[in-house]
């Protein structure tokens, strides 16, 4: 998931899921044949399994930082135009700079933007780093669907934060106003 900062004026990476690497994908791939555990089930013992030390895709997707004044590259044209792109080899096709697909790993993703009340609020990408097989279309719908949820949690989520800032504001105006008043 890759949030739009309008401080930074930048889009900016926040959060990712997935293995790291070949090895874990074969551990987890084998551990859910074994388990067979439902949906709800296999995110809990993700989010638990994964505690409060970071991954590696989290350090690499944190580190993207692109300036939405960078109009050439696909993600920052991606959430700009709000349309998804489904992208295999897109180094070679001239769609995707060398330096992204070098640190995202892969040159073949889907890119769903998040658009909520006419607003871009970021994007979700999505690969097979692991099998390196291209995003299918119906994988590229379910995206689509994925990433208007998403983006609808992340505005509320957005809105929460400010009204919280707001309260504590007027909060400190109060107790300021109340100082003020006691000293008069």
């Amino acid at each position: 998931i890759l949030l739009v900062d309008h401080k930074e004026e930048a889009l900016v990476g926040h959060y990712a899921i997935g293995p790291s690497n070949a090895e874990e994908a074969g551990m987890i791939w084998h551990e859910l044949y074994q388990k067979k555990q439902s949906l709800r089930e296999l995110l809990d013992s993700y989010k638990h399994s994964v505690g409060d030390h970071d991954i590696q895709i989290n350090r690499v997707v944190r580190s993207i930082r692109i300036p939405l004044s960078d109009s050439d590259n696909p993600l920052v044209r991606c959430v700009a135009e709000r349309a998804p792109l489904n992208v295999t080899d897109g180094v070679r096709q001239g769609l995707f700079p060398q330096w992204l697909a070098d640190t995202l790993g892969s040159d073949t993703m889907a890119i769903v933007p998040m658009v909520c009340e006419h607003r871009s609020v970021g994007l979700l990408l999505v690969d097979n780093l692991i099998n390196r097989r291209p995003i299918e279309e119906d994988s590229f719908n379910m995206l689509r669907v994925l990433a208007n949820l998403a983006s609808q949690v992340v505005e509320r989520n957005r809105l929460y934060s400010s009204l919280e800032e707001k309260i504590a504001d007027l909060d400190r105006a109060y107790r300021d106003l109340k100082d003020s008043r006691d000293r008069l």
